[in-house]
């Protein structure tokens, strides 16, 4: 199953012709392999049969932020999560206690494709393991913003963490709760799902879907956009 969606790019409107889905690899184009506690809240979501899903971000203590497509029934659901590692067979394991997937979330197309986490007992913060901030703010076309994900490089699949900046760019005006990227020197491709878009060591973005061939620098990546969804994060992490 193809993780990265296809999608038909018209002037006004993009067409449903996309599906999401999970590989078990979490992969960014290009870029430069990331230190050992460089991106302590990145982490990774497997499943019962230790393959991996997807990526997402530790936003607290009890709680992770990722994709709603990450947990969807279509794919192995996520029974743990991997924290404080660089490579995807590594780090300290927790187990899943509740799941909650966005109420306006749309399979087909792709819409309120965000999702939230509880692990069982608390992260216990260190330098490899922490949280990072959510912004509430709304970036502006031009700024310059980060991927994190398991990297593609010269000879293929990497297994390692890679980094790339990427610019920020607006959507179609109908797709104001995204943020779309583009760069020429790399981007989000197959399996990065869930994970960051990030500036500053706050979450702006969450890789949701794209269009192959995946970090052309010609079709954007694509992410949803985490201020608009801000009020429905605290609300369902205060308990």
């Amino acid at each position: 199953m193809k993780l990265f969606a296809f999608l038909t790019w018209v002037v006004l409107v993009w067409q449903a012709n996309f599906r999401p889905g999970c590989e078990a690899q979490s992969r960014v184009m290009g870029g430069i392999p990331a230190q050992p506690g460089e991106f302590p809240h990145l982490v990774v979501l497997m499943s019962g049969r230790n393959t991996m899903i997807c990526s997402g971000s530790i936003i607290s203590e009890n709680w992770v932020l990722t994709a709603a497509h990450c947990l969807a029934l279509n794919i192995p659901t996520t029974t743990y999560i991997l924290a404080g590692t660089t490579s995807y067979r590594e780090g300290q394991k927790y187990q899943v206690q509740k799941r909650i997937i966005h109420e306006k979330y749309n399979p087909r197309l792709l819409t309120s494709d965000i999702a939230l986490i509880r692990v069982a007992k608390p992260f216990q913060f260190s330098r490899l393991i922490n949280k990072i901030s959510v912004n509430p703010r709304e970036f502006s076309s031009g700024e310059i913003a980060e991927i994190v994900g398991f990297g593609i490089n010269d000879s293929g699949y990497s297994g390692v963490l890679y980094k790339v900046d990427v610019k920020v760019s607006h959507c179609l005006e109908q797709r104001p709760a995204y943020i779309c990227t583009f760069s020429v020197d790399g981007g989000s491709c197959n399996g990065d799902s869930g994970g960051p878009l990030q500036h500053n060591n706050s979450i702006i973005g969450i890789t949701s879907h794209g269009i192959d061939p995946c970090a052309n620098g010609v079709t954007p990546d694509v992410f949803t956009r985490v201020s608009r969804y801000f009020q429905w994060i605290e609300q369902n992490t205060k308990y």
